[in-house]
């Protein structure tokens, strides 16, 4: 089995780092050849919207990082992510390589409604949070 593993978080000694290095080490010793990716490492360009990757299917920017994640995540049987919450969302870096990634995770059918390009793909999402409650449900950051 072939994992990727993203980490969305800019902290190298963070809680999501331990999290995913766990992660790692069990897919390890399950046998799982691992790739690690650091997005806050990562050179590639924002999202411009140009929104030719609907037709094309791929991103019209020059070639860079973002390209060689989505080849990379089309290869691996389990994809897992590791990011703080961060205003209830991802962390900024990992929201803009998605962003970049569209055309790897989502095509249109001729009338404009969503395919998914991953369905059946194994994912793990991993996610830390260090607003207290009751202020992570109040302020809408996360759950747990």
């Amino acid at each position: 089995m072939k994992a990727l593993i993203l980490n969305g978080s800019p902290r190298p000694q963070g809680v999501v780092v331990q999290a995913l290095r766990t992660a790692a080490d069990t897919l390890r010793q399950a046998g799982a050849d691992i790739e690690w990716i650091d997005a806050y490492r990562m050179e590639f360009r924002p999202c411009t919207g140009c929104m030719q990757c609907r037709t094309t299917n791929i991103c019209p920017l020059p070639r860079d990082a973002a390209h060689a994640v989505g080849e990379q995540i089309r290869q691996a049987d389990l994809l897992v992510v590791g990011t703080p919450t961060y205003w209830g969302g991802m962390s900024a870096r990992l929201k803009m390589l998605f962003e970049r990634l569209v055309p790897i995770f989502m095509g249109e059918s001729a009338l404009g409604f969503p395919q998914p390009r991953q369905k059946g793909k194994r994912a793990l999402v991993i996610a830390a949070c260090t607003t207290p409650w009751p202020f992570n449900i109040l302020a809408r950051q996360s759950r747990g």
